[in-house]
């Protein structure tokens, strides 16, 4: 991990410890500098932000750096305006600098560090004032806080924000860093403003890699952070696999399951064994990828985004599925792959479908993607759901008993994402209310979201499959088989659709019970119905019509 990195992971989890004002006031416009032999350079808005972490959040800072760098760190705080001066100091001597203008003398006019520190003592003031005080402190203390203002309202000749750098208004804090699939390796290339209107000096605005342009890799997406279950074995397995031996194995991986389920995740623990080993990795989106073939088409810079694509070890690409049917795109995606894949050099990609399911997509590039690995992720199962919490509740560092964690693991859910989230919120609602864990209180701080999530229903898969065979006077086995017919593809979506809306039923079990399907083609059956209802009154009609048969054969 870089500094910026290390310092995004630490604000990370200085925001789960303190209060969400000091939070915003102390860590929201201070950013990683550099890492070097020891010293850890943190860049913070002002001088007072920065005598305030020194005095009070130095120790605790250094001790999560030590935790994450496994190494003893100093911690030396900059503010924005020395970083200038910084850079100043490393301009070429040899030529003649620029004579500054001298300040004409204002009388009783005080120096730069008198000035700063009265800004600091100001604010001090105006800090402790909002603690209660007896009626003649804060009238004293109103008058030296007055005094110092009227010092500091003086008009110099030069601007006083060129001298002393102003506290930045608050914000609300940043949202962490990726998120779970956070969707999916969020880029960091926007944080240079957080917290102030002054950017970050230009050597931290651009890096020397292809991964600092692209986003940084997310650290918490490592293989030792996954948790493995049956649901998404093979697709860790093969993971690890191309990891250790890039381009020489299942090339291309090529992953799909639903949103939430750790896609990415994998995506991202690919990329960091690459570079741990040195390659060169990009992970990109296929909406950034997109964008940067539409810039490179209107600068006339399309060698500049071959060479940048071409030349690399591993190529990871998140939502495949969203190049399909850009034609421009399809087009210069294919090339790249060739090239890597001619290359011996290691191409992943993920899609919330298999190849087959992407309709709109080039026939070329689907068998390119059905050539290598294709490995399904699907929603976890009850152990596996049990060993994520457990793992979620060790990395917040709460000590949930096992009842509480059975409970919430015990209803099914479509992601980790969500299942994560309940969790945080049984932590959130016992916490708030200065509770200790139980299975009642998760219960009520679940009540109406999670357990209701399904729809009472008192029909179950077989009996709505038995049902529209019933409608349609279809044979039941031919609904469950291979058969693409029009007479039976139709009836088969509306099962598909009614087991989905109308029962309790999982994606896998109303797979199995058509025959084995896939989660991924319920939820193309499903879509196809939806969009009919939406959009056709017959279909609407007919549907409704389907529903009232299987109710009265009940």
């Amino acid at each position: 991990m870089n500094a910026k990195q290390i310092w995004q992971t630490t604000i990370e989890r200085l925001q789960t410890k303190v209060n969400p004002a000091v939070f915003t006031t102390w860590f929201q416009g201070t950013s990683a500098l550099s890492f070097q032999d020891g010293v850890f350079v943190v860049r913070v808005p002002s001088t007072f932000a920065k005598a305030h972490l020194e005095r009070r959040y130095l120790d605790y800072i250094r001790s999560i750096l030590a935790e994450l760098t496994g190494q003893t760190v100093d911690v030396q705080f900059i503010v924005a305006k020395e970083t200038i001066e910084t850079q100043s100091e490393g301009l070429d001597h040899t030529q003649s600098p620029m004579p500054k203008r001298p300040l004409r003398g204002v009388r009783g006019r005080p120096s730069a560090e008198q000035r700063e520190k009265r800004i600091a003592d100001a604010a001090a003031a105006a800090m402790n004032s909002l603690a209660p005080t007896p009626p003649h402190a804060s009238v004293h203390r109103s008058q030296d806080s007055q005094e110092q203002l009227d010092e500091m309202d003086e008009s110099p000749e030069e601007p006083l924000q060129e001298e002393a750098e102003p506290t930045p208004p608050l914000q609300p804090p940043a949202p962490p860093m990726g998120g779970l699939n956070g969707m999916g390796g969020m880029s960091l290339s926007g944080m240079g403003n957080i917290g102030g209107s002054r950017p970050f000096p230009p050597m931290m605005q651009s890096g020397s890699t292809a991964m600092a342009s692209e986003g940084l890799l997310n650290p918490r997406y490592t293989f030792s952070a996954f948790i493995v279950g049956k649901s998404n074995q093979l697709a860790h397995a093969a993971s690890r696999a191309v990891s250790e031996n890039p381009g020489r194995i299942y090339n291309p991986l090529f992953f799909y399951g639903g949103v939430g389920l750790g896609k990415t995740h994998l995506l991202h623990a690919i990329g960091h064994n690459g570079e741990s080993a040195g390659l060169n990795v990009i992970y990109v989106t296929s909406e950034k990828f997109t964008n940067e073939i539409i810039n490179a088409i209107r600068f006339q810079k399309t060698e500049e985004f071959r060479a940048k694509y071409r030349q690399i070890d591993i190529l990871l690409v998140d939502d495949i599925q969203f190049i399909a049917g850009k034609e421009s795109t399809e087009e210069e995606f294919f090339h790249t792959f060739n090239t890597l894949h001619n290359a011996n050099k290691q191409i992943v990609v993920t899609s919330d479908r298999p190849p087959k399911a992407i309709h709109s997509l080039q026939d070329r590039l689907r068998s390119r993607f059905e050539w290598g690995l294709l490995a399904d992720i699907q929603p976890p199962e009850y152990e596996h759901r049990l060993a994520i919490l457990r793992s979620k509740a060790e990395s917040l560092h709460f000590t949930v008993p096992s009842s509480v964690v059975e409970y919430v693991a015990r209803s099914e859910y479509s992601s980790v994402r969500e299942l994560e989230g309940a969790l945080n919120r049984v932590i959130a609602f016992a916490t708030l209310h200065d509770v200790p864990f139980s299975v009642q209180i998760a219960a009520r701080a679940l009540e109406h979201i999670y357990t209701d999530s399904k729809r009472a229903s008192n029909l179950s898969a077989r009996e709505v499959l038995e049902g529209v065979c019933r409608y349609y006077n279809a044979d039941i086995e031919l609904l469950r088989g291979k058969q693409r017919d029009r007479d039976i593809v139709w009836p088969r979506q509306v099962a598909m659709y009614l087991m989905r809306e109308e029962t309790s039923a999982s994606l896998l079990q109303i797979g199995n019970e058509l025959g084995g399907r896939d989660h991924t083609t319920i939820m193309h059956g499903w879509e196809k119905v939806q969009s009919e209802i939406t959009h056709n009154d017959r279909v609407r009609r007919e549907i409704a019509a389907v529903l009232e048969s299987l109710q009265h054969n009940v």
